[in-house]
């Protein structure tokens, strides 16, 4: 997570983009909230859609094991997720018809724009979503919920 956070903060940086606007989902979110709370005067908006991490009851059962319990479940989960391979689809219609399977909220505008930005064309001609299955694997350790806390309340509302 801290290697996320320091991204983000590189790329404000480097682009000198402060005061940004972010909106951000899930994991983005997370790492949008905390950088919103290290750096406050940096963001003029955020948006963060899902972005408040696991359920007390999850955190309770993933802080209940040992280190090396936490990190032997993410070794070996990172180990599955590396042999994963990404879908192809043969065109970008099909693509973009399983965006709309999976997501039937969405109108077919919003659906073909998420396809045409979140698609990576492969060097076969087909098509793969643009997303790195490691996020999957849930850290073995993070910020203490205090030190999150800390953070989000340094957040201008």
């Amino acid at each position: 997570m801290a290697g996320y956070i320091y991204d983000l903060a590189q790329l404000v940086h480097q682009q000198q983009l402060a005061p940004v606007t972010i909106v951000a989902h899930s994991l983005g979110g997370n790492i949008a909230l905390r950088y919103a709370g290290i750096y406050p005067e940096a963001v003029a908006k955020l948006v963060a859609i899902e972005g408040l991490g696991p359920s007390a009851r999850a955190l309770a059962t993933h802080r209940s094991k040992t280190i090396a319990e936490r990190m032997d479940e993410w070794i070996r989960e990172e180990r599955g997720l590396a042999g994963r391979l990404p879908r192809r689809y043969a065109s970008i219609e099909d693509a973009f018809r399983r965006m709309q399977e999976e997501n039937p909220h969405l109108s077919a505008e919003q659906a073909r724009h998420l396809t045409s930005h979140g698609v990576n064309q492969n060097e076969d001609g087909t098509y793969s979503w643009k997303f790195d299955n490691y996020v999957r694997a849930w850290f073995p350790y993070d910020m203490s919920s205090r030190d999150i806390q800390a953070l989000w309340e340094r957040i201008a509302w």
